[in-house]
């Protein structure tokens, strides 16, 4: 019986690695001893490399991606130094640059795309066959793929956050993002079938008892089916014991029919992802993406009045086109419909999406190691993209911690986000305040100082 470590390197504790999980899951059980180890990017790689040597695998597999691949290209040497019997099986969407920036043995498999079926046929063969890229022409469509997590999993998820698919693919081609390449269209689900809905609420049960702290769906625009979307909205807000939820959405596709579910749903039981990127047609045509902002502002401000629900909303730095102003005034606008939180995050230059020819052709300047943000744009300086970034710091320390929410009410009823934010960032600039991290106690010193008599005004 061989022994398998399925090791995860996560960007932080609370998360989990859903491919390993799935990778486990084609495994013919009887005949492999499986162990799931996790770490982090913080974790020492001397200690994470002394506790893989403790297990003495017979096979180890990780999964790459931008957040691990520059901890991986010094820890994986060092593994096969110890353990120089140990078959390496390495997937997800940065192998090959990992491959290509690391020396590592032959004697390994690499997989490429999609992952199940060819770990499916490492397992047919015991992880004795051909050594090098493993690639499979036919994958194994999301309906056919077990359910990735087992009862036992529960003393390690509980209290993390798990991640859970219903579709793969996405009707969007937005150029920057790795699924504007993907053709694939699958459901794990059909709404309308008795047999598919049993299951589903069966994944979901197995789930809940996980008891993570937040239940990540990881599809790229959930409501796209919109009545799969209403059976597990529905299906989640009835269950006391379900975790928070959270789902990817674009606001301009829901309906009156939505809103009249996601009113019922307790406080902080749903959390919505919506990334706007930018409010400029002309931007987002450019950039592949579909979306009405008149109409997906009307329903954020919906969500806002008539719900308890969580909504976390996106921009992005470095569109083609967008300039300092563009940004600005799509943080103005996204600001009016007052989010939980507002990401403004740093446009990624990702391999292997359309993102990467457009950006050459315009001029980009980005880093080429992960994860691969611009430096400037065909409309952006570095200067800029520098003072940006230095703004979403801010908007970060004094919006998304939520601590003064009724005090932004008041203060965006009469200036601009923009200018608000602005005042803060110049005072951190002028008294050498860090950006990253600042005491409570002394964020609020500052949101006084700049907004003197708010609180008494509310």
């Amino acid at each position: 019986m061989k022994k398998i470590c399925f090791v995860s390197i996560n960007s932080s504790w609370s998360h989990s690695s859903l491919a390993l999980y799935y990778m486990r899951a084609m495994l013919e059980p009887e005949l492999y001893e499986t162990v799931m180890l996790d770490y982090t990017t913080r974790d020492l790689p001397e200690d994470v490399l002394e506790l893989i040597y403790q297990q003495a695998p017979d096979v180890l597999c990780f999964s790459v991606y931008i957040w691990n691949r520059i901890y991986l290209q010094d820890l994986l040497p060092a593994v096969q130094k110890v353990l120089p019997n140990s078959v390496l099986v390495i997937g997800g969407p940065e192998v090959e640059n990992l491959v290509s920036n690391t020396k590592l043995s032959k004697y390994n498999y690499f997989i490429e795309g999609p992952g199940e079926a060819a770990f499916r046929k490492l397992d047919d063969e015991y992880f004795e066959g051909d050594y090098g890229f493993v690639s499979v022409r036919t994958h194994i469509p999301l309906k056919d793929i077990p359910f990735p997590y087992q009862e036992e999993d529960k003393a390690r998820l509980e209290g993390k956050l798990i991640y859970y698919e219903t579709s793969r693919g996405c009707p969007f081609k937005c150029i920057y993002c790795l699924s504007a390449n993907d053709p694939r269209s699958e459901q794990r689900f059909n709404a309308v079938l008795p047999g598919d809905l049993v299951k589903l609420y069966q994944e979901l049960d197995a789930l809940f008892y996980l008891q993570p702290k937040t239940l990540k769906f990881v599809d790229r625009s959930f409501n796209t089916d919109k009545a799969l979307a209403n059976r597990i909205w529905k299906y989640v807000i009835k269950h006391d014991e379900a975790p928070v939820c959270h789902f990817e959405i674009y606001p301009d596709l829901l309906t009156n029919d939505d809103l009249e579910i996601l009113k019922t749903a307790p406080e902080n039981r749903i959390r919505f992802e919506v990334g706007i990127q930018s409010v400029h047609p002309e931007i987002l045509q450019a950039s592949g993406r579909r979306s009405d902002w008149p109409k997906a502002k009307a329903m954020l401000l919906r969500l806002k009045n008539e719900t308890r629900l969580i909504v976390h909303s996106d921009l992005l730095i470095g569109l083609p086109g967008d300039s300092m102003a563009g940004v600005l005034h799509s943080l103005d606008e996204l600001m009016q419909t007052e989010p939980a939180e507002l990401q403004l995050g740093i446009l990624k230059i990702l391999p292997d999406t359309p993102m990467c020819e457009q950006a050459t052709k315009l001029g980009y300047e980005w880093w080429t190691i992960p994860p691969y943000r611009i430096i400037s744009s065909d409309a952006l300086s570095f200067e800029e993209v520098n003072y940006l970034d230095h703004l979403a710091h801010i908007i970060n320390l004094y919006y998304n911690k939520g601590e003064f929410y009724p005090q932004w009410h008041h203060i965006l009823q009469s200036e601009a986000a923009s200018v608000a934010f602005g005042k803060l960032l110049d005072y951190h600039l002028q008294h050498e305040l860090p950006l990253h991290s600042l005491q409570k106690t002394k964020r609020k010193a500052v949101f006084d100082s700049i907004f003197p008599g708010t609180a008494e005004n509310l």
